[in-house]
């Protein structure tokens, strides 16, 4: 197995793989987007993309539109920082349907006439 680490590319086997990533205590974990986080906490997306960094988030580049990532562990305890007061996600309104809504008449006909 080839394994790149920086600059240096190392042939091992899945034993000494095994070895090296529990002598480096290396870990990986997924990151979440903002949608995500959202989610799990109950929030709203622009409430989590307001308190990215009080929420351990990471911005993946350089740039004003780039994403931002957040480290599940950080937020075991960020659910107990989110204030009582912040109202959960917006509903979305339904659209009526048939009937319902009405219906527009046409050329001097009326859509009710049998």
């Amino acid at each position: 197995m080839r394994v790149q680490i920086g600059n240096v590319a190392l042939d091992l086997t899945a034993d000494q793989v095994e070895d090296l990533r529990q002598q480096l205590a290396v870990e990986v974990t997924e990151k979440l987007d903002a949608a995500a986080v959202a989610k799990r906490l109950g929030v709203s997306r622009e409430y989590v993309y307001d308190h990215a960094e009080e929420l351990g988030g990471e911005r993946l580049g350089s740039g004003p539109k780039s994403p931002w990532r957040f480290d599940p562990a950080k937020l075991e305890g960020a659910n107990s920082t989110v204030p009582a007061d912040i109202p959960a996600r917006p509903t979305r309104r339904r659209r009526r349907e048939g009937a319902a809504a009405g219906l527009l008449e046409i050329r001097g006909m009326s859509p009710y006439a049998a």
